[in-house]
């Protein structure tokens, strides 16, 4: 029996922050939990976009920061899909900087708090990727990983059965990057999204011999 069938007859509204662009990826799976409202990243989130109370928000490769103010207005949760190994990989183009930093990869789903990919963590699994893998296919790996933790998990995490934890508890916390030094590190790399983890590797122990 398909355990979203269950699921659906008490989950009623479903708030999905994404892309227009992932809407084709994501909002199939999901709608077999519920009734799906679409929200795209074009523009911030609005108190005046939460005419309803929905049961719970997912965000889903959604760029714009929710504002701590919309977090403590509404009576919901937002579930974060995030394509690393939190708490490795806060912020923008986290498998570049975790590829050159050396850190594992990895796929999580999250509670969205005040900070930055800072909230606790409901799932998360550590991915071994090949590497000779690009960028863009580490990417597409990881963000279905990341999806897949959020469909297997999505029951439990509505009834309450699942609850998240402290990211502290998985060790300290990790710095944020801003996009402006994404690109910068970016900049690096002649080949951008084709570069490969070996080259990134590479470049991340090259640094680290200049600082040694």
């Amino acid at each position: 029996m398909d355990k979203s069938i269950g699921l659906r007859m008490s989950v009623q509204k479903i708030l999905l922050l994404t892309r227009q662009d992932s809407i084709p990826d994501i909002l199939p799976p999901l709608s077999k939990f519920g009734d799906v409202t679409v929200l795209t990243g074009d523009q911030k989130m609005k108190l005046s976009d939460i005419k309803v109370n929905y049961d719970i928000g997912v965000s889903f490769s959604y760029a714009p920061i929710i504002e701590k103010k919309i977090l403590d207005s509404i009576h919901f949760d937002i579930v974060n899909v995030h394509p690393t190994f939190l708490p490795f990989g806060r912020g923008i183009y986290p498998i570049l900087w975790s590829a050159v930093m050396g850190n594992p990869q990895g796929a999580s789903i999250h509670q969205i708090d005040g900070g930055i990919d800072t909230g606790p963590i409901y799932s998360r699994t550590e991915v071994k990727l090949n590497e000779q893998n690009t960028l863009e296919q580490c990417r597409e790996i990881l963000i279905s990983k990341a999806k897949f933790l959020l469909l297997d998990n999505f029951s439990s995490i509505v009834s309450g059965e699942l609850r998240p934890t402290q990211q502290s508890d998985f060790g300290p916390r990790q710095l944020y990057r801003s996009r402006q030094e994404g690109l910068k590190l970016l900049s690096n790399f002649p080949k951008k999204w084709d570069t490969t983890l070996k080259e990134l590797a590479d470049f991340g122990k090259f640094y680290e011999d200049l600082k040694s």
